[in-house]
């Protein structure tokens, strides 16, 4: 899309957030980069982006295309979301079913930097402590199928 006042992370922009801001203004909505239902990728702080809170008080908007050379890490954080299923009693198969479609996207984003040869962190952020997981190990485990 090239709106970029409807559609964010089109051909005339993609969509950055900054996590601390406290110039953010009340009852303006905050992108909440660390949702662990969502990747997060980590970039360098070279990207050249320009304030929009159309969308969110903490979006940046750059026009840059942002290569493999400007990523730093891709965060996930798939143990706190089973936590929170557990938690909220929301074992349900549809649950499950998400589960297993992001473990196997994890297989699949490690599969594809393994073969790049690019080192980039995949990073288990669910806890205090990061974990760096192993790409090569990951790139190897199988993918689930249900019958």
């Amino acid at each position: 899309m090239d709106d970029i006042d409807s559609h964010i992370n089109g051909k005339d922009g993609i969509s950055l957030s900054v996590a601390g801001l406290t110039d953010i203004y009340p009852g303006e909505d905050i992108f909440n980069p660390f949702d662990f239902k969502q990747v997060d990728f980590i970039i360098s702080n070279d990207i050249k982006a320009s304030r929009r809170n159309t969308h969110y008080g903490n979006e940046f908007i750059t026009k840059k295309i942002i290569g493999p050379e400007y990523l730093k890490s891709i965060d996930v954080r798939i143990l706190k979301y089973i936590r929170d299923l557990i938690d909220n009693n929301s074992i349900q198969t549809e649950n499950i079913l998400k589960i297993i479609n992001n473990y196997n996207c994890l297989i699949k984003m490690a599969t594809v930097l393994e073969n790049s040869n690019e080192y980039l962190p995949i990073r288990e952020m669910s806890f205090e402590n990061s974990t760096v997981l192993d790409i090569s190990e990951l790139s190897k485990m199988p993918v689930l199928r249900l019958k």
